[in-house]
């Protein structure tokens, strides 16, 4: 049974690992192939893994816009990981506040440029329905407004969703300058105020929805799985202060030595004029 609750590694792109859950297997891959063998047999089957395989490739191009931009501003990436629901990137430790909203914005605009990309190779292929025997401008389609959903959903300010991220990072920039708390304290309320009073309500109300509503009851254990996440990173934030700090950027820098200084170490005549400073910021 454990087979069926693990983490299996894929590939790694860059330097960091990709690894899916086993329960992937069952949905959406199973789903798929199940769907799509009673929609149209090995060739319908054919199509639907076809294209969760390039959703699939559409979320990764979303979190690795969010690992690319953590990157530049010095935010190591530990994994990449598909779940069910979508994709994580597991970020060593939070950005500054500054630097975590361009990174939680690096995601939904990449998701809009690829359903941009879907739409304009949508019209390029013109009137034919099928190409090589494939509903190819369908399946663009469907790329299309699938990108624009991540996009719109992702926005939603409820944490950890990208854009309750901004709203975390700009609730602790808006604590830190006008009531005079600390960056630190300022992003630990700010994660409060965004999980407790922002996405219980939303989550709660988006049961009520679907309970009244909607009745897609997979979302159900999609919030669950919202309010697990960010009751988890709020938990963490509590207990392990040190998550709190900024990661610490060290580089090497050349300065300039006095005339008058002496080595006793016997430096090389090629820098004698100069000396490695080392700074942290």
């Amino acid at each position: 049974m454990r087979f069926f609750w693990r983490w299996l590694k894929l590939f790694g792109i860059g330097g960091v690992p990709i690894q899916v859950h086993t329960t992937w297997i069952a949905f959406p891959l199973g789903f798929m192939v199940w769907t799509g063998w009673q929609w149209g047999g090995t060739r319908g089957m054919a199509e639907l893994v076809g294209l969760l395989i390039v959703l699939l490739a559409c979320l990764l191009l979303h979190e690795f816009a969010h690992v690319g931009v953590a990157r530049l501003f010095g935010c190591r990436t530990t994994r990449v990981l598909i779940v069910p629901f979508g994709c994580v990137a597991d970020l060593e430790a939070p950005p500054r506040a500054v630097e975590e909203i361009w990174v939680a914005l690096a995601g939904p605009c990449t998701s809009l440029a690829l359903a941009g990309m879907a739409w304009l190779f949508r019209a390029a292929i013109g009137h034919p329905e099928t190409v090589l025997g494939y509903h190819v401008r369908l399946m663009l389609y469907v790329v299309g407004v699938y990108n624009l959903i991540v996009a719109g959903f992702n926005m939603i300010p409820c944490f950890p969703l990208d854009g309750g991220r901004v709203l975390r990072s700009a609730t602790t920039l808006l604590l830190s300058r006008t009531r005079g708390r600390s960056v630190h304290a300022s992003r630990l309320l700010a994660t409060r105020i965004a999980v407790r009073f922002v996405s219980w309500p939303v989550i709660l109300g988006a049961v009520v929805l679907t309970v009244c509503w909607t009745h897609i009851w997979v979302h159900l254990l999609l919030f669950g799985f919202l309010l697990a996440g960010a009751e988890a990173e709020y938990w963490v934030l509590r207990v392990a202060p040190e998550q709190l700090e900024p990661p610490i950027m060290v580089r090497f820098e050349p300065m300039a030595l006095e005339e008058d200084f002496e080595d006793d170490h016997g430096a090389s005549p090629a820098f004698q004029r100069f000396s490695l400073v080392v700074r942290a910021s």
